[in-house]
């Protein structure tokens, strides 16, 4: 068992599959010890906990955090750990994972691993609510992809202020 492993204490939801929540896990756990400060400083992470929620659940954790009563792909929770490093909660979108797979042509797993590294990125320093800030984030976050072969892109063209929009139901799951 490595670090990062020890890191991660969980990736639960009872929306998503066992097998999908260990791939995963997996990756997270292979992000973790690459993960890197806007300045390109190494993050300390002293744990990682995911949970990935259904819209209902997602909307109330919205609204809790940023006041917003919408549907999201992740919410991050960051605190200074007792022993040093951050310790990070995530919150993941199971169904806007769906969507958004359907738009991008790929697994909603692969979405899923999108929106738990751009949730470690925010854990680590890093904001997209600017042009140059957004361009800067997702490269990083395409780089800490391709560590652990993740599929999953934000395109270049897409905005801090638009993304892709997917269709306001759900989608068939096809993890």
């Amino acid at each position: 068992m490595t670090e990062a492993d020890r890191v991660l204490t969980g990736v639960v939801g009872a929306c998503v599959e066992a097998e999908v929540r260990a791939w995963l896990a997996d990756r997270i756990s292979a992000v973790i010890p690459h993960l890197v400060a806007p300045d390109g400083s190494p993050v300390r992470v002293a744990r990682v906990s995911v949970r990935i929620v259904p819209d209902p659940e997602m909307i109330r954790l919205h609204v809790e955090a940023m006041g917003e009563a919408t549907p999201t792909d992740v919410l991050s929770w960051v605190t200074e750990g007792e022993r040093g490093g951050v310790e990070v909660d995530l919150a993941l979108g199971a169904d806007e994972a769906v969507r958004q797979a359907l738009i991008r042509s790929h697994a909603p797993r692969e979405e899923l691993l999108l929106y738990a590294v751009h949730g470690l990125l925010h854990a680590a320093g890093f904001d997209d609510r600017a042009q140059e800030d957004f361009i800067r984030m997702h490269a990083e976050e395409a780089r800490l992809l391709g560590v652990v072969g993740g599929a999953a892109r934000v395109e270049s063209a897409e905005s801090p202020a638009s993304g892709p929009q997917g269709p306001a139901g759900g989608g068939e799951r096809r993890w």
